[in-house]
């Protein structure tokens, strides 16, 4: 009677699960379009450079709006702890949604000057801020309101949020690209996503306001076990799970943008795939990724997560390097082909990153420790990414330099498999919220 009972999602689960996951793929939405409308943002904000250095200034934008996470994740994530999750999840959307408006109607180089990229910096700060906290907010949202025996499954749906935001963003660019002539696109075109994706930022901000705060945070917070320094806390107690947040960040973040946010612009300018076909590839990439992640949720549920975790970054360590010889032959099925590989494994580590992350901490620290560590390592490896892999491909003349780093990165992620814990007993005595609801 009892595992009926637990088999059951509680009344407003399905609900809150949305609520907790449309942050993610509104803010995805808008992150990955300012990625993939990159080569029109740097002809009109950018417009005295050569191709390739406006490029890299426009990507050296996007790896510049992550310098504001940490921050984000510092002032948002110790909010989230002490006054409610749902709290920090409005907040952080109303701050993405905002950016990503303004950013849609923002006047280019030609009629601003100079101030016109200043200002797209400091939209991008403002959108950094908020995924800052959005990432450990929505975190310990969704799995704080999981039946124990279906965490993994629910919490996937966080992940599965940002495919769909992939999906959805790179959707819109492509819709543009086929309905817009390129030099409608290149005057006004590229704006369109960004005043969809506001659209969406409001229904998104709608949907949060109704939600209720979670039940394990209001026990934890009747009992006393929140904390009043969780920052402070976290650097104390959570150093262990900071670490394997940092490392799983090798794949979220790093494998991630090279693949979603930087491929179709390699394909487009290293193998002459025109730009239209480019993003259909990553439209039905992210769209794969947004289905297989609550698979593997559901997988892992029931087998051991530690497996198939090891199985998904040993997979990405190893075929980086004949993946991208294989997308390198220019034929568009074989490079359609091999994108979706990747997108197989990394469904596989979507649906299990997740709750595997969640359990590292306690109730009392989880949003802050979770949202910095993560914030820290998007800042200094997530955001570069696209710039780092533009500058090794243009450095090196060599079209296959993105699967190096992805090789180093897979790598770093299978040893931070390898250290995480898998059970609560086995953190760290001494946590400051022992009875964390498990």
């Amino acid at each position: 009677m009892a595992q009926t009972a637990q088999s059951t999602l509680p009344k407003g689960t399905v609900k809150a699960i949305v609520a907790g996951s449309i942050g993610n793929v509104v803010e995805w939405v808008d992150w990955s379009i300012y990625g993939l409308a990159a080569p029109f943002i740097a002809a009109q904000f950018f417009p005295k450079s050569s191709s390739v250095t406006g490029l890299l200034q426009t990507y050296g934008v996007f790896a510049i709006g992550f310098l504001a996470r940490p921050i984000g994740s510092m002032i948002i994530g110790p909010y989230g702890d002490k006054h409610g999750r749902n709290k920090a999840l409005a907040l952080s959307i109303l701050l993405m949604g905002g950016g990503t408006g303004l950013i849609g109607i923002l006047p280019t180089y030609a009629t601003l000057g100079f101030l016109a990229p200043i200002l797209l910096i400091v939209l991008r700060l403002a959108q950094g801020l908020a995924l800052g906290g959005e990432w450990g907010a929505a975190s310990a949202f969704i799995y704080e309101i999981s039946p124990r025996n279906r965490r993994a499954f629910i919490t996937s749906f966080r992940p599965c949020g940002t495919g769909m935001g992939f999906f959805l963003g790179s959707g819109f660019i492509a819709l543009v690209t086929m309905i817009f002539s390129p030099a409608t696109l290149q005057s006004w075109g590229w704006r369109v996503p960004f005043i969809l994706a506001f659209l969406t930022a409001v229904l998104g901000l709608y949907i949060r306001l109704q939600v209720q705060e979670s039940p394990e945070f209001l026990k934890a917070k009747e009992a006393k076990e929140t904390s009043e320094k969780p920052l402070v806390d976290s650097m104390k107690y959570d150093k262990r799970g900071m670490i394997v947040v940092f490392g799983f960040g090798m794949i979220w973040n790093s494998v991630f943008y090279v693949l979603y946010t930087f491929m179709p612009v390699h394909l487009k300018a290293a193998l002459s795939i025109p730009y239209s076909d480019a993003m259909k590839m990553t439209v039905q990439a992210t769209l794969l990724y947004t289905l297989l992640v609550p698979f593997f949720g559901w997988v892992a549920d029931h087998v051991d997560k530690k497996l198939l975790l090891s199985i998904s970054t040993l997979g990405l360590t190893l075929f980086a390097y004949p993946g991208f010889r294989l997308i390198g032959i220019g034929n568009h099925l074989v490079a359609l082909l091999a994108f979706l590989a990747f997108t197989l494994l990394m469904g596989v580590f979507g649906g299990v990153a997740q709750v595997t992350l969640a359990e590292q901490f306690p109730t009392g620290t989880r949003n802050t420790a979770m949202g910095v560590s993560y914030a820290l390592h998007n800042t200094l490896f997530g955001g570069t990414a696209p710039l780092t892999v533009a500058w090794l491909t243009s450095a090196l003349h060599d079209s296959l330099a993105p699967s190096y780093y992805m090789i180093a990165c897979s790598f770093l992620g299978f040893l931070a498999v390898r250290y995480a814990v898998y059970s609560p007993r086995q953190r760290r005595a001494g946590t400051i919220a022992a009875g964390d609801g498990r």
